[in-house]
């Protein structure tokens, strides 16, 4: 009983992390201008380096988040370590720009309807998901029922509520527009 729950919840968690990668992977392919501009802006590439190098760092970042985000969704053994290590840098990303106090750039994750601008709550959301995406395949040998479609859909579900809420906050009551 106790093996199918934590199975459950498993597979929960591969949907809703796959449904964000997705989410925002999609969002970055169809914001390719936008997503240079934050790639420029945190200033990890040299600032000299031609169009070309954001131009294929921005498609490879969409590309990663899009086939991760299938990947989790799918039960793809390794998607998991795969997401962790973006999650990773994406936390060492927005660290190395905190410490150089750059925290005007917004943090182009898309979570929200309205981005965020880099915070330490933002760094730990980030290394939190890694941790999370991590234990995904570090649990998953134990858990080998990788077909459990219904809690993968419950968590895609979830994510899709919760994401849905994000952008409903950031909407300005009918009042305001007046």
């Amino acid at each position: 009983m106790f093996d199918a729950g934590v199975t459950s919840f498993h597979a929960v968690a591969e949907g809703a992390l796959g449904t964000l990668l997705l989410v925002s992977g999609l969002g970055k392919a169809f914001s390719q201008r936008d997503l240079l501009g934050t790639i420029a802006a945190y200033r990890i590439l040299p600032h000299n380096a031609p169009y070309p190098v954001f131009a294929a760092a921005a498609g490879l970042l969409t590309a990663c988040e899009i086939l991760l985000g299938l990947g989790l969704l799918s039960g793809c053994f390794g998607a998991g370590w795969g997401s962790a290590a973006l999650f990773t840098l994406f936390t060492l990303a927005v660290v190395t720009n905190l410490l150089r106090g750059r925290r005007h750039i917004k943090c182009g994750c898309g979570l929200n309807g309205a981005e965020e601008r880099l915070s330490w709550a933002v760094a730990a959301r980030a290394a939190m998901l890694a941790v999370i995406a991590a234990l995904l395949d570090l649990t998953g040998w134990r858990h080998p029922d990788h077909a459990a479609f219904v809690p993968r859909l419950a968590g895609a579900a979830l994510w899709l509520i919760v994401l849905a809420a994000l952008r409903l906050r950031t909407l300005r009551p009918l009042e305001d527009l007046a």
